[in-house]
């Protein structure tokens, strides 16, 4: 087509121009013993790039016009390329009132964008908007056929098995049959690190020992597993997940390098000397170039390292990042990711949920100010008065909470986040005695509840005006600790703690946090 607004797209097909089309392809095939066949051509075809003419429809390649009968066969490619259009659409048409379908897919990105935030507007979010429709209506259906499919498969599978003795089989093809066959009823297989190489092993006959005993060797399956999805993959070092990749084809490697950091046990210095006396570097700059790319096993991650190695790039603001970057955010308010997109994310983050609405119980972020003493327990810290405050806070609010969530019991949708072991076991210890049960409250440091979310959050800071050094979610002025446990919370964050060692003035994680934050004194 000459002319954009001819362009016929997934989203919007102009069926009334396709038949105008037609009945003019139809004329010109009617034309074709005549000599001026060609000249007819001319007027609604041509071969230049742009046209003023207005009588130009269509582009035709040079080459088709050296005669009638190249002409004849692009006229009659077109007019197959028109009825085969004409005739999908009437079959889309069909599928669509059968399954009480209103949308059309979409295939602009911009469009798409228009239609999400569109949805953002309106309460009935299904309505003409084609994925969510097939989603929550279609997607069920297909998903119990596709079960009850393979479930048929893994009996008839397993019958064979049994039948021919090879159920129990430990060489390389029993065991990729069994792999296989349990495939039939997950696909999808979860392990740690540490257990997965274990389960993905072959054996292989040696020979048979002086007493006439088998010998058997076993060896990794290499190459078999189809997808290596590799979630959290910012907690990860190299050291332990990089094994796992050879028993892989494909990686999918998921994780946030904003969020929490591997807990790392080789010191920096004894990872330089283990490289430096493998030979695996001779200098300072190569040490600093594997940092770089997350290789090493002091500061490494496996996020890192296939962020690096990643070929594909998301654009944002003009500039390439490897990786495709998930930008849309549903899970908290407006208010609670602004934060986090201000602190770690430079702003590149769609919030897509909206803000709170008019009715909800607490605002997004919020603060009470606790002015209580931090003690030191081993290695960690306790705050007895900030604990009080939130039990306290617990059951002033328990009813109104139950009220605005439509529900009989708060633990469900509460989280309680601390920096410190010693603080989550007074908190669990005091919320027990106040006849809580704890087990359905997720409650912990911020490394136990990263991948959770709750609809309030709770943080105990801890600190105390009297405390000296660096907070611990302040230390190497790293977004990661606060980046999580804010972004925890869908509805609202509510910090417990002496607002006073927050200092807006600084540029710190704690001080842009305060900057986000209304703060209220505690009623007791």
């Amino acid at each position: 087509m000459l002319d954009n607004r001819n362009y016929i797209s997934n989203e919007n097909i102009n069926i009334t121009k396709l038949h105008q089309w037609r009945s003019l392809l139809n004329e010109l095939k009617t034309e074709y013993k005549k000599e001026t066949f060609i000249n007819k051509i001319k007027i609604h075809f041509t071969f230049e790039k742009n046209s003023s003419n207005s009588k130009h429809i269509f582009k035709i390649p040079e080459s088709k016009l050296i005669n009638k009968d190249t002409a004849l066969s692009y006229v009659k490619q077109l007019l197959a390329n028109i009825n085969l259009l004409l005739q999908a659409n009437l079959k889309l048409d069909k599928w669509k009132k059968e399954n009480n379908i209103e949308g059309l897919p979409l295939i602009s990105e911009d469009k798409m964008w228009h239609y999400e935030l569109q949805k953002k507007a309106k309460d009935d979010q299904l309505k003409g908007y084609f994925y969510n429709e097939i989603d929550l209506s279609l997607r069920h259906k297909a998903f119990l056929l596709a079960t009850h499919y393979w479930e048929a498969r893994w009996i008839l599978e397993t019958i064979d098995a049994i039948e021919n003795n090879t159920e129990k089989g430990t060489g390389e093809i029993a065991i990729k049959k069994q792999w296989k066959r349990r495939s039939m009823l997950t696909p999808c297989f979860v392990a740690t690190f540490y257990m997965a190489p274990s389960h993905f092993v072959r054996s292989q006959f040696q020979g048979e020992s002086e007493e006439g005993k088998a010998i058997f060797e076993y060896f990794p399956l290499t190459n078999f597993i189809d997808l290596l999805i590799i979630d959290e993959a910012g907690q990860v070092t190299p050291e332990v997940s990089i094994p796992l990749f050879a028993l892989a084809k494909k990686a999918f490697v998921i994780g946030d390098l904003k969020q929490i950091e591997p807990i790392w046990s080789i010191p920096p210095k004894i990872d330089t000397g283990n490289l430096s006396s493998l030979n695996i570097i001779e200098s300072s700059q190569e040490n600093e170039l594997l940092d770089k790319l997350g290789f090493l096993a002091s500061s490494g991650s496996i996020m890192k390292m296939a962020q690096n190695a990643c070929e594909y790039e998301t654009i944002i603001n003009d500039k390439k990042e490897n990786g495709l970057i998930l930008l849309e955010h549903r899970r908290c308010n407006d208010e609670i990711i602004n934060f986090c997109n201000e602190l770690a994310y430079n702003g590149i983050l769609k919030p897509m949920k909206g803000k709170a609405k008019a009715d909800q119980i607490f605002p997004s972020m919020l603060a009470y100010h606790v002015e209580g003493v931090s003690e030191k327990k081993y290695n960690s810290r306790f705050n007895i008065k900030e604990v009080n405050a939130i039990i306290l806070w617990l059951q002033q609010n328990k009813e109104s909470i139950q009220k605005a969530y439509n529900i009989n019991s708060i633990e469900n949708i509460l989280g309680i986040i601390t920096p410190f072991a010693s603080q989550k076991s007074e908190l669990s210890k005091a919320l027990v005695n106040a006849g809580y049960n704890i087990n359905d409250i997720k409650i912990g440091t911020v490394h136990a509840l990263q991948g959770a979310e709750r609809s309030i959050i709770l943080f105990s800071s801890v600190y105390s005006s009297k405390d000296e050094g660096t907070m611990f979610f302040d230390r190497d002025n790293k977004p990661n600790m606060l980046n999580v446990a804010v972004s925890r919370a869908k509805d609202s964050f509510i910090l417990f703690g002496d607002t006073q060692i927050f200092n807006e003035m600084n540029k710190t994680p704690s001080g842009l946090l305060k900057k986000h934050l209304n703060i209220r004194e505690m009623v007791y």
